[in-house]
């Protein structure tokens, strides 16, 4: 997997976090509650603010993918009484910091998912290709978001398309680390 940890926040970053809220993205220090689990932040925020105090912040974790892509996951990090922000979820690759972009309205709603934004970041086929099956994965999977459940089973039409969708991705990705030279 690439590291989509953005490395600064550029006027492209900007921009993009400027399409989905108001206000300028943050670094966040990101340190994992012992008991929290990968891929619940709410619930992982929820049981932080019962034991700390403080309150949850919402908005996005932001993603990027250099001359590919932008992505924003919807996100939540932990407020303590000074306003101080902490992630207390699990990252992939155990990042030690995220690039959070708050926005208050974006609140938790168990029965409304809300789906990552991607936006290329230029009209490059490539980094359109990468966009455009990433965003047919998400729109097979998201099917399957179930409320308190890390996953469901799929049926085996969207299984089979699913991992079509990967193998492009797989590759589309391989095109790019060869035009970056990795």
């Amino acid at each position: 997997m690439l590291d989509t940890l953005p490395k600064d926040i550029t006027t492209d970053t900007e921009s993009f976090c400027a399409s989905l809220a108001p206000g300028r993205p943050v670094w966040v220090k990101s340190v994992p509650d012992a008991d929290a689990v990968p891929s619940f932040c709410f619930e992982n925020v929820r049981q932080r603010v019962l034991k700390s105090g403080g309150k949850i912040a919402y908005g996005y974790a932001i993603w990027h993918l250099p001359d590919a892509y932008f992505e924003a996951e919807h996100h939540a990090v932990w407020e303590d009484a000074e306003g101080q922000l902490l992630d207390v979820s699990p990252q992939y690759k155990d990042y030690t910091e995220i690039l959070f972009l708050r926005d208050d309205a974006a609140v938790y709603d168990p029965a409304n998912f809300r789906p990552n934004v991607l936006t290329a970041q230029s009209d490059d086929p490539l980094a359109q290709d990468i966009v455009r099956t990433s965003l047919a994965i998400n729109g097979v999977m998201n099917k399957y978001r179930i409320i308190g459940m890390p996953e469901a089973d799929m049926t085996p039409e969207d299984e089979a398309a699913s991992r079509t969708l990967m193998n492009e991705l797989d590759a589309l990705l391989l095109r790019y680390r060869e035009t970056i030279g990795q």
